[in-house]
Order: C-alpha cells, then structure tokens, then sequence
C-alpha cells in the first residue's frame, strides 16, 4: 500500500465516522485540510475565566488586609489558588483549534479563547519534526464529582510534548477522538516512509 492511499483512506474512514455520528460542526474534514475544535469562543467563557483569575487573588489579598493577619486560613485559600489556577491551566491549554493541513505538511494549534492567544501564542509544527502521538485521559476532580476528558498530545524530535487538542471523553467523541490519533499516527508513518 503505497503512502498516500493509506493517508486517503485515514482521511476516507475519519470523515465517514464524523458524518456518522453528525459531528460536522465540530470536525470540518476535507482532502487537504482537516479542522478540529471549530466552534467559536464563547463570550461567558472569557468573563468567567478573567473573573477568576482576578476576583480570586483580590478576595485572598482583600481578606488578609481586613481581617485577621495571622489566621492560618490564608494559607489554605493561597494553596487552593495555586491548585486552581492549576487545573484552569490544564483547561485553557487543551482548548485549541487544530489544523492539519495535509498539502503544506503541519499541524497548526491555535487557542481558541482570544484572552489568552497572548499567553499560549499559535504553533506550526511540521509533520516531519512528530515521531509519537498520544491520547492522554486528564482529568479535574471537584467534591461530587470530576471532569474528564482526552487530550491529544504529540512529541517531537526533542522530545517535547506539544498538546494539540482536548476532546470528550464522552461517546461518539471518544471513538472520533481514537481515530484522529489513529489519522496523526498515520502522518508519522507516512513522513518516515518518504
């Protein structure tokens, strides 16, 4: 089987699930292009990101200001600041748009929240440079309950990890989210055979 008739026929098997399943909003899939994460940011989203990120150190400081300066509390609501911005940052970091352009050979991850493009600015990462694919299951535990959700995940030949995208954990997702690592495995066959 010749290169480019295994990559046709990934290409061929994704776009045929993803209609399946009626994900097309989602995953726009063409011959030379294949577009992950295509939805819009949302505006609440940014709100409640920024409120966070500044109403939550204010509270802290505003309380250590005004109230007992040498209550022990402050270090419980400074140690669960540094978790929070922890798992928002394993949120924000996942919610990308990834591009695979198929004729120019890369992959291009773009932050879909327009905040934070600034901090986690756009990667072009050539199919040449990936020599492993990974689907990592992450995960914010809260007291009832816990998020989850698989995390597309690549590694180059310097052996960093470069996330590409997050998608649900949930079915059809999870089968969708299986094959486009199958499809990324695929490239870097196809980029060590030529």
């Amino acid at each position: 089987m010749t290169t480019k008739s295994r990559l046709d026929k990934a290409i061929n098997g994704l776009q045929e699930i993803v209609t399946r399943h009626k994900k097309q909003d989602k995953f726009q899939i063409s011959k030379d292009k294949i577009i992950i994460n295509s939805n819009k940011p949302e505006l609440w989203g940014t709100v409640f990101y920024l409120a966070l990120l500044i109403l939550l150190p204010a509270g802290i400081i505003i309380y250590y200001l005004f109230v007992d300066k040498s209550d022990p509390i402050i270090f419980w609501l400074l140690l669960f600041d540094v978790v929070f911005i922890y798992n928002l940052y394993k949120l924000i970091r996942g919610s990308t748009i990834l591009t695979i352009d198929i004729n120019k050979k890369y992959f291009q991850v773009e932050n879909i929240n327009a905040l934070f493009k600034k901090f986690f600015p756009a990667k072009k990462v050539p199919f040449s440079d990936i020599v492993n694919s990974d689907l990592l299951e992450k995960s914010i535990s809260s007291k009832y309950s816990s998020t989850r959700w698989l995390q597309l995940v690549v590694e180059d030949k310097e052996k960093n990890k470069i996330v590409l995208t997050d998608l649900s954990e949930k079915y059809p997702e999870s089968f969708i989210a299986r094959k486009v690592k199958f499809f990324v495995d695929v490239i870097i066959w196809t980029e060590k055979q030529i």
